[in-house]
């Protein structure tokens, strides 16, 4: 007896979870269906449009932009490209295969169109298997702009998600990467967005020394601006003062010490500045930073030294 109630007590419990499936069956469809419903509005072509400014003229923009060697510098997704002769500008017909994301993915482009000063269009109507066919990218080139439409066709929720990380991309390598790449000058470029930085930065610490609560003062185990001792004050806005003048020093050409002498002298100042109140801490930041700064000094001088060479 004990042996058939066991038996219909299983039986009871398989029935009851059969049942139980039977009923999700409907909500398990609809669910389905439900999210098939709303991947379908983004099943078409997605479009996004990036517009930049250009320094260049619009025939060296496009001839740059054809050479599938100069992507990987610009895209911060493209990791290398591979065809015949990646340095050489693309013509109607030829192919590159461009990779992305450490090298795990790849997208094989064709190009359909190159009009030198105009336009440049590439094409992979494959694009990536099970996350985006269709492909393309569009560039539209004037004097003072340059403009990429990109469009893809999302084969995945993947592909929808990753929208605005290629919104990103595209600007930062339209607005930032780009302008970096063929900046003829860059010497010249780093200086003056030095000069910018230690502009601000000098405000920022007038206006914390006499309105503020010496933020940066105390931070380094000085007093407070009002507490400080004449010769103190004084040196606090030297320091104040240095950031304009390296502002104002870089934007000129004449003597040509001036502009690097103007960020030494920044530079010089702020790490004394650290020194004098004997701060481990903020001198060993004071000295990295300086560090930095002159190494891209020197990456922005070598850079300049092979733009004269070429």
């Amino acid at each position: 007896n004990d042996e058939t109630d066991s038996n219909q007590q299983t039986s009871a419990v398989t029935h009851s979870k059969r049942t139980i499936a039977i009923s999700m069956l409907p909500m398990l469809i609809t669910t389905v269906l439900a999210l098939l419903a709303a991947f379908a509005p983004f099943s078409k072509a997605l479009q996004l449009t990036t517009t930049a400014p250009s320094k260049l003229s619009a025939r060296d923009l496009q001839d740059f932009l054809s050479r599938p060697a100069n992507w990987p510098g610009i895209v911060a997704s493209s990791n290398r490209v591979e065809n015949k002769d990646p340095s050489l500008p693309l013509k109607k017909g030829m192919q590159v295969k461009e990779y992305f994301g450490a090298n795990l993915l790849s997208v094989d482009w064709t190009c359909r169109e190159s009009q030198p000063g105009q336009t440049l269009v590439v094409e992979s109507p494959n694009g990536l298997p099970g996350i985006a066919d269709k492909c393309a990218m569009r560039f539209k080139i004037q004097d003072n702009q340059v403009q990429l439409e990109m469009e893809y066709n999302p084969l995945s929720p993947i592909a929808l998600l990753a929208t605005p990380v290629l919104v990103v991309d595209n600007w930062i390598a339209l607005n930032v990467l780009l302008p970096a790449a063929v900046d003829p000058t860059p010497l010249d470029s780093f200086r003056k967005l030095m000069g910018t930085l230690y502009c601000g930065a000098g405000l920022a610490h007038l206006v914390d020394c006499v309105g503020g609560d010496s933020v940066l003062l105390t931070a380094v185990g000085l007093p407070m601006f009002s507490d400080l001792a004449l010769i103190g004050k004084a040196y606090a806005c030297l320091w104040c003062a240095a950031g304009p003048f390296a502002f104002w020093a870089t934007r000129q050409t004449k003597p040509a010490f001036l502009p690097d002498f103007s960020l030494f002298l920044y530079g010089f100042i702020e790490v004394l500045g650290v020194i004098i109140p004997n701060s481990p801490e903020a001198i060993v930041n004071a000295c990295t930073v300086q560090a930095i700064v002159l190494a891209a000094w020197f990456y922005s001088a070598n850079k300049e030294t092979k733009y004269s060479t070429t």
